[in-house]
């Protein structure tokens, strides 16, 4: 897992959380350093909802509708 994904974990675990309690992630803007490991959280969670404003989703190509 790398680092990043490590530090999310943590955080849910902080909070009596896992990633199966997981329902939506929210996307600021689509810059590497806020895309870059959401394949990695979709592979770990399940029915999460990705929220990202309308100019920002042009540029996500996630194989999937958002």
């Amino acid at each position: 897992m790398n680092r990043d994904l490590e530090d999310i974990a943590h955080c849910l675990q902080n909070v009596g959380a896992g990633w199966g309690d997981d329902s939506d992630v929210v996307l600021t803007h689509a810059h590497p350093d806020h895309l870059g490991g959401l394949d990695d959280i979709l592979t770990r969670t399940t029915g999460v909802a990705v929220w990202a404003g309308e100019g920002e989703s042009g540029v996500m190509v996630l194989g999937g509708e958002i």
